[in-house]
């Protein structure tokens, strides 16, 4: 499971700059994926780019957490076989890029 989103779970138990951290990383990711989506060279589906985003990242981090539950990364692979890909698209930069190390 990603680091940030077993943060973002227990967020409200996280100390105050921890949290506003682990939000920060999950806007700039949901803002660089809702860039993707608006393309107009890509569209995967009729839905607002914003919502994609939010869905893309729920069915990942939820496939994740399901996979490892059941002990069966299988479960993962149905799960993300459902996420639009953009592997026709220019790739932008990536979301890391311009964060504070």
């Amino acid at each position: 499971m990603r680091l940030c989103g077993v943060l973002g779970a227990e967020i409200v138990a996280l100390p105050a700059p921890l949290a506003r951290e682990t939000g920060r990383f999950f806007e700039r990711n949901l803002e660089w994926l809702t860039q993707l989506f608006g393309r107009e060279d890509w569209r995967a589906r009729p839905e607002y780019p914003r919502v994609q985003a939010l869905r893309a990242v729920a069915a990942l981090d939820g496939a994740m957490i399901l996979a490892r539950t059941l002990d069966d990364l299988s479960v993962f692979d149905d799960i993300a076989a459902g996420v639009p890909r953009a592997s026709q698209a220019q790739p932008l930069p990536s979301p890391q890029s311009g964060l504070e190390t």
